[in-house]
């Protein structure tokens, strides 16, 4: 006669086996892990990677275009204020140069703070008098003083200072610093000017101002 099989028995010998049943004992080492965890971490660093070279490459083949944004409402009218370029380097004294910016009703003006009688970063003393005026730009390393607008109004320096192009937009002012326009020519001293009949432009480089940089 037909008997159905001890269970109990079976589930005995296979312990004893140390394997267990198929489905409910313990986890058999010899199978292998899932690898999909694996293959999706894989796949997702691949993908960031992918992501950041792009972005870097989008970054260099369109570099963003070298400007200062002075908002209107933090200048007070005819007060120049600086704005430092760190790429621009600095003076031997340590004096970072960039741009002092001073907006007037009829026109903003942004001056290149390298004197064009020296190497020296300009700064602004509202109490100097030079030319009749109070209130001058004043060449650490020479006796030439400016006005507002970058106009000579004593000293050695052959021509007026350095202009960056502007453009007004709603309530700011953005100076472009990547390139400049030479002063206008005093008294015919200057070989490297700009003249009524012919403005001289320079490009800036991206990096340090060369020692010969606006005198050639």
């Amino acid at each position: 006669m037909w008997e159905a099989p001890d269970r109990q028995g079976v589930g005995e010998r296979g312990a004893s086996n140390g394997g267990g049943d198929a489905l409910g004992g313990p986890p058999d080492p010899g199978r292998p892990a899932n690898p999909w965890p694996r293959l999706i971490a894989f796949a997702l660093a691949v993908l960031a990677s992918v992501f950041l070279v792009g972005l870097c490459v989008v970054s260099f083949a369109n570099p963003p275009k070298r400007e200062l944004r002075v908002e209107l409402e933090q200048m007070a009218a005819g007060v120049p204020r600086f704005f430092p370029v760190t790429t621009f380097g600095a003076d031997d004294e340590g004096f970072t140069y960039g741009a002092w910016v001073t907006v007037l009703p009829e026109r903003t003006y942004a001056l290149l703070s390298l004197g064009t009688a020296s190497r020296c970063n300009l700064k602004w003393e509202p109490a100097a008098r030079a030319g009749g005026e109070t209130g001058a730009f004043v060449d650490r390393c020479g006796p030439s003083r400016f006005d507002a607008t970058g106009r000579i109004l004593e000293g050695d320096a052959a021509r007026d200072l350095d202009t960056f192009p502007t453009r007004r937009s709603g309530t700011s002012v953005y100076v472009d610093v990547t390139q400049i326009t030479l002063g206008a020519c005093q008294d015919g001293g200057a070989d490297v000017c700009s003249r009524p009949d012919r403005v001289e432009t320079r490009r800036v480089p991206n990096n340090a101002l060369p020692d010969d940089f606006g005198r050639r």
